[in-house]
């Protein structure tokens, strides 16, 4: 039985398949006949149907061979799998690891690492949390495992794109490695305690990979009495990844449940099925796909990928359609359907919950026109509130710089309504997007003026006092 995991992964490949700058490839034929290397046996065409069809994983080593074949960017599919077989919460293999390598890679990678002036990119994040994952008694002195634990944790928080999904799958081999897990999970509950720490339901969020107990009882200790709101969140995120995952000792499993039903009881939002969300999903995918010129169609996966990136009750599923989008080449067709359904009257100016859902997803997809939409909404007049401050937040991760002018025009027009709650968060938005930017002269007066909201100064000093490595390694 495939589950929906992974025909999505194959239903990548097949569609990065058939649009490839090489025509020749298009046939399973032709490709079978050129995946071979000095790591991937022959295979049979049939292979490559099942492999695509996701009745087969495919192993990491093909992956790798489509990115080189097809040439997309290193780790643009092979980040996909990983990622998702973590999200999914449905383990298909695991990856195979070059753990001939002398040990001397490790030490390597781990100075990298644990240097105070050098970046370490993603594909090292990858090579490194891979060799300790195929060595389970690895052993690290607790303040390597802390320093590193705390390095990575960092950089997938502000990373985005390929980026991020390398460091989020990097992340959970370390908070689950048998020798290393509890001083992993010693720094996401100490981060957690922070009040003034800026990307904090991720932070919490990611102790959900862990099955261990102390995971558990740091998550229930944050449902209980949680740091913040956004803290409360991931706890809620992370508790519901356990519990479906069903590998909790018996008693872990049942204060998570009990945990969980209390919050359902108080009142926890079911996620709408109605005409206008089937006719929105159908209309953005039949847009996307409209423009597909190689054949790939497929409108049911895709309708049901766009579904899914939109509406899944699991924020979680939501994540994995999104990142498995972006690898495709339906992303700047979707978001240009994303954006042309945001830009309607009833959407922009009706219940924020159809717009901030739209925003929400063009953070995965979007790219130069939707950066130029999102920066006419943050400054524009008549848009409910709650829109303004997810589009503030959205910024950060559609591709493209905004203009010190807008910076300068967006973060003016909001101090001066600084009194108000709504325009207080609305700044911290945009400290929060000019940090994942870099943007330091937003950050700088955002930390300087006398008018801007605690909380805004308070996100600004933050992004400023990053170690520029850590920003720098976040980009790559």
């Amino acid at each position: 039985m495939v589950n929906r995991i992974q025909r999505w992964l194959g239903w990548m490949l097949r569609v990065n398949r058939l649009a490839g700058p090489d025509p020749g490839l298009r046939t399973r034929t032709a490709f079978a006949r050129v995946l071979p290397d000095q790591v991937v046996r022959p295979v049979h065409p049939s292979t490559i149907q099942r492999w695509e069809a996701g009745s087969l994983r495919a192993p990491r080593g093909a992956i790798t061979r489509y990115e080189r074949l097809l040439a997309l960017p290193t780790g643009s599919l092979t980040s996909i799998f990983d990622l998702l077989e973590q999200l999914g919460r449905t383990p298909l293999s695991v990856p195979e690891r070059n753990i001939a390598l002398p040990a001397g890679r490790i030490n390597q990678l781990l100075e990298l690492a644990c240097s105070p002036d050098d970046a370490i990119s993603g594909a090292e994040w990858d090579e490194l949390t891979g060799l300790l994952d195929a060595r389970p008694m690895a052993f690290l002195p607790q303040p390597i495992w802390e320093a590193i634990a705390e390095r990575l944790l960092v950089e997938m928080l502000i990373a985005c794109g390929t980026p991020w999904n390398l460091r989020y799958a990097a992340f959970n081999r370390l908070v689950a490695h048998p020798s290393g897990q509890e001083a992993v999970i010693d720094v996401c509950a100490a981060t957690a305690a922070l009040p003034d720490h800026q990307v904090m339901t991720s932070t919490v969020a990611a102790l959900g990979a862990s099955d261990h107990a102390y995971a558990i009882t740091a998550l229930l200790h944050q449902l209980a009495e949680p740091t913040n709101d956004k803290a409360f969140t991931g706890a809620v995120i992370a508790l519901a990844a356990a519990v479906e995952r069903g590998r909790l000792a018996a008693y872990d499993q049942a204060r998570a449940e009990a945990a969980l039903q209390q919050f359902r009881m108080s009142g926890g939002a079911e996620v709408r099925r109605d005409d206008r969300r089937t006719a929105m999903v159908n209309g953005i995918a039949a847009r996307a796909s409209a423009v597909d010129e190689s054949g790939t169609g497929e409108l049911e996966v895709l309708a049901e990928l766009v579904d899914g990136l939109l509406f899944d009750a699991d924020s979680e599923i939501r994540v994995a359609a999104a990142a498995l989008l972006a690898a495709t080449p339906y992303k700047r067709s979707l978001a240009a359907a994303l954006r042309a359904e945001l830009m309607k009257p009833s959407t922009l100016t009706g219940d924020p919950a159809w717009s901030t859902t739209l925003l929400a997803a063009l953070r995965y997809v979007g790219g130069e026109p939707e950066l130029r939409l999102t920066q006419l909404m943050v400054t524009a007049d008549g848009l409910p509130s709650e829109t303004v401050r997810v589009a503030a937040f959205a910024i950060a991760h559609l591709d493209g710089q905004a203009p010190d002018s807008w910076w300068n025009h967006a973060i003016e027009k909001h101090l001066r309504q600084a009194a108000h709650r709504d325009s207080a968060e609305i700044l911290s938005g945009l400290a929060y997007s000019a940090g994942i930017a870099a943007h330091r002269p937003a950050l700088e007066r955002l930390r300087q003026d006398p008018r801007a909201p605690h909380e805004a100064r308070t996100a600004a000093g933050w992004w400023l006092n990053l170690p520029p490595q850590i920003t720098t390694s976040a980009q790559t």
